[in-house]
């Protein structure tokens, strides 16, 4: 599926400006938010400013782009809904299932050791991380996804827009907020853009945003009940090799969408 809400200088020499523009002002609203916290200057739901950066700029942009149509048109993709329950399943299941099956692959091989896999989320949990998942999507798969695919394929504008998605975690890693603990940036990095490779998969099939949100949300939700982060399992092998599954799905995924055109 193909959507129009991309700017029209992706098809001219200059189309990473728009891109990195973009990446630039929702870097800038996250480290705004986050020094204004960190000083005491803001409570910490001011971060909400900063997580719902992608969503205000990808408004913002797709205004300046074609004015207040093109903007309700991103918007509306909040309430896509009508897709395959297959793609449901996708969305709520595939990253929880990948990382129980890493930590029984490596608690079986002795690659690692989990005194405890499981805790629970707080209410507080519950509310925050979808809230950040519809402050992102809009702006990476939303808006972000559609300006590559005008020029690139499926594999490489999820690829770009995963880098993208990367870069814009420093400012996390910075304040050491909202990124995984003990995870070296690179891999973080490699994780990031392997997620993006099934989510613009999903997003493809969809044009759904809700969708987008949906496995955001899922990740989210998972890496905070299953205890494989390194600060937990005291490694880091756990997260590689889930990141390597992650990536080999992704790919997978485009190439299966690849064919199938």
């Amino acid at each position: 599926m193909e959507n129009n809400l991309s700017q029209s200088n992706v098809n001219t020499p200059w189309h990473f400006i728009t891109p990195l523009l973009f990446l630039a002002s929702t870097m800038l609203l996250m480290l705004m938010a986050l020094y204004f916290i960190e000083s005491g200057q803001l409570g910490k739901p001011a971060v909400l400013i900063g997580l719902f950066g992608p969503a205000i700029m990808a408004v913002l942009f797709s205004y300046i782009g074609g004015g207040w149509h093109q903007a309700r048109q991103l918007l509306k993709q909040y309430i896509v809904y009508r897709v395959s329950l297959g793609y449901y399943a996708i969305a709520l299941l595939l990253m929880p299932t990948l990382i129980y099956i890493t930590m029984l692959f490596t608690d079986f091989t002795g690659l690692a050791y989990y005194e405890n896999w499981f805790r629970s989320v707080s209410m507080g949990q519950l509310i925050f991380i979808p809230l950040i998942s519809i402050g992102e999507e809009l702006g990476w798969r939303g808006y972000l996804q559609p300006l590559f695919r005008q020029k690139y394929s499926l594999a490489v504008a999820s690829t770009f827009v995963g880098c993208l998605w990367a870069l814009w975690h420093i400012t996390g890693y910075y304040f050491n907020t909202g990124v995984v603990e003990g995870l070296p940036f690179y891999l973080f990095f490699i994780w990031v853009v392997g997620a993006s490779l099934i989510m613009g998969y999903l997003y493809e099939k969809t044009q759904s945003v809700l969708l987008a949100v949906i496995f955001h949300s899922s990740v989210n939700f998972s890496l905070n009940i299953f205890l494989i982060n390194p600060e937990f399992s005291g490694s880091v092998l756990p997260f590689s090799i889930l990141t390597l599954l992650v990536c080999c799905i992704g790919l997978a995924f485009v190439r299966y969408h690849a064919k199938t055109r």
